[in-house]
């Protein structure tokens, strides 16, 4: 979800939420996670994506 579409931003309460992965999930388990981590510094075990629109595809 875009930021400017959440419910949040729209009331001026944004904390970044829809930056967060699903329960239990962090960026090692992201398809882009070499390319977050090497281009980025993203660490593999955070638990929300640093881009917006969020990118987090799951792997399989």
């Amino acid at each position: 979800m875009e930021c400017s579409r959440c419910d949040y931003y729209k009331a001026h309460n944004c904390k970044r939420q829809c930056m967060d992965l699903p329960e239990g999930k962090t960026c090692a388990d992201c398809i882009h996670v070499i390319r977050c981590t090497t281009m980025f510094g993203a660490k593999t075990e955070n638990n929300y994506c640093g881009f917006e629109p969020v990118r987090f595809v799951e792997k399989n």
